[in-house]
């Protein structure tokens, strides 16, 4: 039995058979096979519309194409940022002194939770920093800040905030101590001023 019908893959006005036909394992009693030579949809008669199955599942096929792309372009965006934070080189090396300069050795220094004394000299070894960020503007990527803590018995307590350390550098930062006996201040804070080049941007803004 044949019949004229617009195919709704090729939307071309074509002749169509109606023919039992089984698709996905189920058995389409009155089923429309397109006979464009190009096409061959299959199509499911519903009352005056024809759905094409083909269609639907082309289309099905594209949206999973579609968003497996999307989920792996997150993933890969996602795990960029990671490793780009992650791989993020910086040290920090202390020289701990007193006020008149002289050397103090055995200060204990804390960053980013590790742990860290200065030798006879006065000097701690160069410990590599993780997981660095900016406390100014977290855009930048390529100086960013931590938090320095400096304490030695007979001493105050020292913390410096903001100490800048560069991508790809050794920052070699200074301490001074004041005397427990000379002080009567429950520790000595400083905070370090960002480079040069931020603050002149901030100047600069309207």
């Amino acid at each position: 039995m044949l019949g004229s019908n617009c195919c709704g893959f090729c939307n071309m006005i074509i002749i169509c058979e109606i023919t039992k036909v089984r698709l996905h394992g189920k058995l389409l009693e009155h089923a429309v096979r397109c006979r464009y030579r190009r096409c061959f949809g299959i199509f499911c008669r519903t009352g005056k519309y024809i759905t094409c199955m083909k269609a639907t599942l082309k289309n099905t096929a594209v949206f999973l194409v579609i968003l497996s792309m999307v989920m792996v372009v997150l993933v890969a965006v996602d795990t960029a940022s990671e490793m780009t934070a992650n791989t993020v080189q910086a040290s920090i090396r202390v020289t701990v002194v007193d006020l008149e300069g002289n050397v103090v050795h055995n200060a204990k220094i804390k960053v980013q939770g590790q742990t860290f004394y200065t030798d006879n000299n006065g000097l701690s070894p160069s410990v590599q920093l993780s997981s660095l960020t900016n406390s100014y503007d977290g855009n930048i990527t390529n100086w960013y800040t931590v938090n320095v803590v400096v304490e030695k018995e007979g001493f105050v307590p020292a913390v410096l905030f903001n100490c800048v350390v560069y991508s790809g550098s050794t920052r070699k930062l200074t301490v001074r101590l004041y005397a427990s006996d000379s002080s009567d201040l429950p520790f000595v804070s400083y905070v370090e001023s960002p480079p040069d080049d931020f603050v002149q941007q901030l100047i600069k803004q309207k």
